[in-house]
């Protein structure tokens, strides 16, 4: 900005001096008079005081609406050089002021929430059944209606023969219910070690029918229609789908 206002000032400057050269060739004749009297002209130059204008500085702001008027030569050189005009002519760029910018409003800090976690519910599990100590076993015992037919059907082959009916023994029925569940344990029939009576013994489908079974007997063992014989026993185990039939006959 200096040089460019340096730059329009110099003609005016070797215009000054110029003017201030012609004014010091002019001599001024002043009659003085020396100590023998005697009158010399003295050359008094003119003395001059040049001073150097200051280039007055104002700051222009141009407006898109008015146009700015400088206070002077050197104020409408920079005017010049500001206006985008001059910018166009002379190719010179001023550098435009920054002007401050606006602080950022300042932020709160945002406040953290923190989420509480929900309880967790812990269901306590019930108690667990305790099984019992005897595992229930794999046969069932057949009743004593089933045992009653299986006596039927052998005394009604006795009473063909003409014999009298035989009687239930429970002492034969308990060692016959043993055996019975001995096979139905092992899955197959097989006879005592040392049975108290003459034995049979049978594994049958479950849906057999109780007198058939007692006539079954007898034919298997013939001491079951004997005079002598009047004590049965009697004992039926059922597993898997089968019977398992064992009969003593006692005298």
């Amino acid at each position: 900005m200096v040089k460019i206002m340096l730059k329009r000032l110099l003609p005016i400057f070797l215009l000054i001096g110029l003017l201030l050269l012609t004014a010091c060739g002019r001599v001024a004749t002043t009659p003085s008079e020396n100590t023998s009297g005697t009158v010399t002209d003295a050359i008094i130059p003119e003395t001059s005081t040049i001073s150097t204008a200051t280039p007055e500085t104002s700051t222009v702001t141009p407006s898109p609406d008015s146009t700015a008027i400088p206070s002077s030569p050197a104020a409408a050189d920079n005017a010049d050089t500001n206006s985008p005009a001059s910018k166009s002519t002379s190719g010179i760029t001023s550098k435009p002021t920054n002007s401050p910018k606006p602080s950022a409003p300042s932020q709160s800090p945002k406040q953290k929430t923190t989420s509480t976690p929900a309880p967790s519910v812990t269901s306590t599990p019930s108690a667990a059944q305790t099984p019992s100590s005897t595992p229930a076993p794999a046969y069932e015992i057949i009743g004593q209606d089933y045992l009653n037919g299986v006596l039927a059907g052998i005394n009604e082959r006795r009473t063909a023969l003409g014999l009298p009916p035989a009687n239930f023994d429970s002492a034969l029925c308990s060692e016959c219910l043993t055996q019975a569940i001995k096979m139905a344990e092992a899955g197959y029939d097989f006879h005592s070690t040392n049975p108290t009576g003459c034995e049979g013994v049978a594994k049958v489908p479950y849906n057999m029918p109780a007198e058939s079974m007692g006539g079954v007997m007898c034919s298997h063992v013939a001491d079951f229609t004997y005079a002598a014989t009047t004590k049965i026993g009697v004992g039926v185990v059922k597993s898997n789908d089968y019977l398992f039939v064992v009969v003593q006959g006692l005298s």
